[in-house]
């Protein structure tokens, strides 16, 4: 099973659609808001030089938005 994680906040339209194609395809992921944890804010800031969400790490590649072809094409759906 391939490593997820997303980084988003509460609200937020695109990081609710990452979340759903997720949970569509059955694919495992870790949740990290940027609004309730300063620890995950600072980790998105040194992973992207910003906070602006969503982000998704897939196997450590860092995508920012909803690329729906760049999830189909790392997570091989």
């Amino acid at each position: 099973m391939k490593s997820v994680e997303v980084y988003s906040v509460d609200g937020c339209p695109s990081c609710v659609k990452v979340k759903d194609y997720l949970n569509r395809n059955n694919i495992s992921f870790v949740e990290k808001d940027v609004q309730k944890s300063t620890e995950h804010c600072e980790e998105l800031r040194d992973l992207t030089h910003q906070v602006g969400v969503p982000v998704t790490i897939i196997e450590g590649k860092i995508l920012m938005g909803f690329p729906e072809f760049k999830f189909n094409e790392l997570l091989e759906i």
